[in-house]
């Protein structure tokens, strides 16, 4: 617009030819025109002041231009640098929420950790505890299920070897009393039996013996015809024969009685053979004696009969005894059985449950395993956090203490311009205030002293000294 504006002014000069004075002219007219040509330069002269004086007002509006960009520039860095300290501190902000938050999660983690190993030790001294309770209430059990059956087998073996001891004293007073009673008994057969056997014997004898005396007064008188030289012998050896009769049924109490009787009844047997005489009462005798010796033999034979049974009657005791004690071994092996096989359950139940305890444990320290995993890995996030929350901190700030340099040089550079500019609005009131002349030569000299003097960059050289200034911060 003010480019405009100079150029439609200087379009309006005529004769103007962008700064050169026509003198030619002014001098071929001669002298009569030399006020003319004095007047006209006069005129270009001022005209030229003029426009520089206007070039000069349009170079400050430009500066004032510039200088209310650069303000704008200033204020927007301002923004920018007051948006840049927000953006810090609202990293500041979430690095330290990020902290509290990393700290809180560590903090809960600690506890959580220490909440596993407060678990862990109560889980130790309850694992401590429970293998004491289960020793003792495996003793306990084992105690109170054989407590019973051993005193139930005390009772049972006490009652036995009671029994027992009553059975065989029983048994030796019924052997001893058997004993007693048959031994008695015998001795009262024997000697009932032997007493009327003597008896009988000795009728038998002395009958025998009448019989004998009156046959042998027969036998006198038959044998008086024999020779007489026999008969003498054939007495004695019958008197013999007949003493040694008597004598052996009076040693008939003796065991051999039945042999000795039978051996002497077949020699009185033969002997009476051979007399013809008493050949039939010999066969009475001897038929008697034989019917006594039967009577002996069934009552020996009674007797072998009733011992045979007391015999009997004690195997069978025997057995029955032999049966209670095999059915007592029975027995105690079942118990024994019955306790193994409640050993046998009870250590099963206290494995199982050991095992169930142990992996129990082992998940709890599989767990306490992963915790610590986790608590590890989460210190490395929160360090490798922490590590990149500081390096973008330290960028934030090498970025904030580049932009405060920057913005310090705009900040100077500002200050300079603002200087140079009521310096040059001084000069230009004076210039206006003193004369023309004077102002000519100071609106001349101002741009001298602008680009010269105060060295107050306009133009791109404001920003060439920026680019200037940025470049080695950023190498």
């Amino acid at each position: 617009m003010d480019h405009q504006y100079v150029e439609m002014y200087l379009r309006k000069k005529k004769g103007y030819t962008g700064g050169t004075i026509p003198v030619q002219s002014a001098a071929a007219d001669g002298p009569h025109h030399h006020s003319t040509a004095t007047h006209n330069i006069t005129e270009v002269t001022v005209d030229q002041q003029v426009d520089r004086v206007v070039r000069g007002s349009f170079s400050v509006q430009q500066f004032v231009d510039r200088t209310d960009s650069l303000a704008l520039q200033v204020e927007t860095f301002e923004d920018k640098i007051i948006n840049l300290t927000k953006l810090v501190k609202l990293s500041q902000a979430l690095q330290d929420e990020k902290e509290a938050e990393l700290r809180k999660q560590n903090h809960e983690l600690k506890a959580r950790l220490k909440r596993q190993e407060q678990i862990t030790a109560k889980l130790s001294s309850d694992f401590e505890q429970f293998k004491g309770q289960v020793t003792v209430i495996i003793r306990d059990v084992v105690t109170s299920t054989t407590n019973p059956i051993v005193e139930e087998l005390q009772a049972f073996a006490r009652a036995s070897q009671e029994g027992l001891a009553d059975g065989e004293r029983r048994l030796e007073d019924t052997r001893t009393l058997l004993t007693e009673t048959l031994t008695r008994d015998t001795e009262t057969l024997i000697s009932k039996r032997m007493q009327q056997l003597k008896e009988t014997t000795l009728n038998t004898v002395l009958q025998q013996t009448t019989r004998n005396e009156a046959h042998w007064e027969q036998l006198e008188k038959r044998l008086e015809s024999m020779d007489a030289h026999r008969l003498p012998e054939l007495r004695r050896g019958l008197e013999e024969r007949v003493n040694s009769v008597v004598q052996l049924a009076k040693d008939s109490i003796t065991a051999d009685y039945k042999s000795n009787l039978h051996l002497h009844l077949d020699k009185i047997r033969e002997e009476l053979l051979e007399s013809s005489t008493v050949q039939d009462n010999s066969k009475l005798r001897i038929a008697n004696i034989e019917r006594q010796s039967s009577a002996l033999d069934a009552a020996f034979t009674d007797f072998l009969t009733t011992f045979k049974e007391s015999a009997k009657l004690q195997h069978d005791k025997n057995e029955e005894l032999a049966a209670a004690a095999k059915e007592f071994s029975t027995l105690h092996e079942q118990t024994r059985g019955v306790v193994e096989t409640e050993l046998e359950t009870t250590k099963q139940w206290a494995t199982r449950n050991l095992h169930r305890l142990k992996k129990h444990i082992d998940v709890i320290n599989s767990d306490l395993l992963a915790l610590r995993e986790s608590h590890v890995d989460t210190t490395s996030q929160l360090q490798r956090v922490k590590c990149h929350a500081d390096a973008e901190h330290e960028k934030l700030l090498a970025l904030l203490q580049q932009k405060s340099r920057e913005a310090n040089i705009l900040t100077e550079i500002v200050d300079k311009e603002i200087q140079g500019i009521h310096q040059l609005t001084t000069q230009h009131r004076v210039h206006l205030r003193g004369g023309v002349t004077s102002n000519n030569d100071s609106l001349t000299d101002a741009p001298q002293q602008l680009r010269g003097g105060n060295h107050i960059p306009t133009g791109p050289n404001l920003y060439d000294e920026l680019a200037f200034t940025r470049r080695p911060q950023q190498q």
